[in-house]
């Protein structure tokens, strides 16, 4: 999840708890913002926020390593298709996963995705069904048949047309799929563009990611 949100200088201290993979593929301490692969239109995103308050529940001494992966305006089409958008996204995903195993247990995949599918009607139609083969092909390629997969919903604020219809596809997915859990973003808020998420938006939907990551770990 790219974020746009305005950083604070909190949000660049680093935590000895918290991990991330950077840009040479080394293992750093995290601070935001996490993804650089749009370096121009980087901001705060839901990462550090959702390590901090899953901290809590996990046993004394556990570290969390945070893997950014998001590109923005990609279809789930172009994560099947390993669209190339600066790096093949989805090789990406599973070289930097991959990194981050060298050094701990895979616990779950965060995803906030479905917006530039909901401005089309053929983007959007068979989004539950492009969801169910990505989620299989990538517990398939990590070799984690049961990985938890935490998707987020769009968000009220989110004007474009097939909103609703990509929202409904994730609650299908999770209805049809086990361990997969869709989080709710209602009541976030938006920066004045009615676009992003603003800092305090990104920070809620970290929270509200940990505490469905939390249920499950």
């Amino acid at each position: 999840m790219a974020g746009r949100g305005e950083l604070s200088p909190s949000d660049t201290l680093t935590d000895p708890r918290i991990y991330t993979i950077d840009s040479l593929k080394q293992l750093v301490f995290a601070k935001e913002p996490l993804h650089f692969y749009q370096p121009g239109f980087s901001g705060l995103d839901c990462g550090r926020s959702f390590a901090l308050t899953l901290l809590p529940y996990l046993p004394e001494g556990t570290r969390i390593c945070l893997v950014p992966c998001a590109i923005s305006s990609t279809t789930i089409q172009d994560w099947l298709d390993d669209s190339n958008q600066g790096v093949y996204i989805y090789s990406n995903l599973l070289e930097r996963t991959r990194i981050a195993q060298q050094h701990g247990v895979l616990k779950g995949i965060l995803w906030h995705q479905g917006e530039a599918n909901s401005v089309r009607d053929y983007l959007a139609d068979g989004y539950d069904s492009a969801m169910v083969q990505f989620v299989g092909k990538l517990r398939q390629d990590l070799q984690a048949p049961s990985l938890n997969f935490y998707a987020g919903t769009l968000a009220p604020f989110c004007t474009e047309p097939y909103k609703d219809s990509i929202n409904a596809a994730l609650y299908r997915v999770a209805s049809w799929l086990g361990h997969f859990t869709v989080v709710s973003t209602a009541g976030l808020t938006c920066k004045p563009d009615s676009l992003h998420f603003d800092a305090a938006g990104q920070r809620g939907m970290g929270q509200r990611f940990a505490i469905a990551a939390a249920a499950h770990l």
